[in-house]
């Protein structure tokens, strides 16, 4: 049995601009990117401390630091999210949640 879920972030056009990428675009805490701190991202194409999360609800925390920080109303910090993932599938409840790894079948 295969079985893929999530995202995978094109950085192109970030990287072919000068700005790292590494499985999304690589932000600090306060969601600026470590290459230019006047470029910000946040949600699936961000990678904040290595994890591109893929899920809304981490957008949602991102974009709130962001636009504390943008709005120069105080600096708020990221600081990652827990998640877990409710997939829809018709006549089956799956439910997913914690660390994870996968391997070769």
């Amino acid at each position: 049995v295969v079985m893929a879920a999530g995202i995978r972030p094109n950085t192109a056009l970030a990287e072919a601009a000068g700005v790292l990428g590494k499985r999304g675009i690589v932000v600090s805490d306060t969601m600026q990117t470590v290459t230019d701190p006047r470029i910000y991202s946040v949600g699936e194409c961000a990678a904040h401390r290595g994890i591109a999360y893929g899920l809304v609800a981490p957008l949602f925390e991102q974009g709130k630091v962001c636009a504390t920080h943008l709005a120069e109303f105080g600096i708020g910090r990221y600081g990652g999210s827990q998640t877990s993932t409710k997939l829809k599938v018709t006549g089956i409840d799956l439910f997913s949640a914690g660390n994870f790894t996968g391997g070769g079948a």
